[in-house]
């Protein structure tokens, strides 16, 4: 996983119950839960170097570490306890199971409305394309009714890319993470306009990139204020999306 879990259980009263833990001094607590701190840190494990253990517990003895070595297990040159490593597989767990709810949740919509606009799209072209012919058959100019064929098919695009379009709404949730809902759909319909214009995902990403760099108090709002103002983009954030013009 590239990111690790930041948030575990904590049961005090587990601790509370512990007659060991209850038996220990300031000290041995102090290093005791020291060294449960550093193993959620670092995935679980420790090297089991007693003289590193007392540095990072700022302890002055190493046989403070010694005598709360014993409520930990000692394998292979590491230092584990089991409640820590169940709580880091249950934390990994979790987050890998919501990681994959949102993406599919995410894929749903997003291919949902890639797909309906691709369904318009051909056919407005459609559209186009028949009365370009009919205007061209009324004149009976058949070389202009060719040369308006071909730029229409340059304007308009045959079809949408729905791993682009997801592609687009992930990384703009990279650059400023969407913090209300209203955020994630002005997202979603910029995805969806930028996928039909693959010339301006580069200068969309790059207002991202200044709006977070700034130091607004809503960056969001100043990215699409950039957007408004150098590619013509009107959102309303709301909810709901206009494209300008392009």
């Amino acid at each position: 996983m590239a990111d690790k879990p930041k948030y575990f259980g904590f049961e005090p009263d587990a601790f509370l119950s512990d007659a060991d833990f209850i038996m220990m001094d300031s000290e041995h607590r102090g290093a005791y839960f020291s060294i449960i701190l550093y193993l959620y840190r670092n995935n679980g494990k420790l090297r089991n170097k007693p003289e590193s253990l007392a540095k990072l517990c700022n302890c002055k003895s190493e046989v403070v570490i010694q005598t709360v070595l014993s409520k930990f297990q000692v394998r292979r040159g590491f230092v584990y306890h089991k409640r820590v490593s169940r709580e880091i597989r249950r934390a990994q767990s979790k987050r890998e199971q919501a990681v994959k709810a949102a993406m599919a949740r995410w894929k749903k919509e997003c291919f949902g409305n890639a797909s309906a606009s691709a369904a318009q799209c051909q056919a407005k072209r459609s559209e186009a394309n028949e009365e370009k012919r009919s205007n061209n058959k009324a004149k009976g100019n058949t070389k202009q009714r060719a040369h308006n064929g071909s730029s229409l098919r340059q304007k308009i695009p045959s079809s949408v890319s729905l791993a682009s379009h997801l592609q687009i709404y992930d990384n703009l949730c990279r650059q400023l993470q969407p913090i209300s809902k209203s955020d994630e759909e002005a997202y979603r319909k910029l995805a969806q306009f930028l996928a039909f214009d693959s010339g301006r995902i580069d200068q969309a990403m790059t207002l991202a990139k200044e709006a977070k760099a700034s130091k607004a108090r809503n960056r969001i709002a100043l990215f699409f204020s950039l957007l408004k103002k150098e590619m013509k983009y009107e959102s309303n954030r709301l909810g709901t999306a206009a494209v300008g013009a392009l």
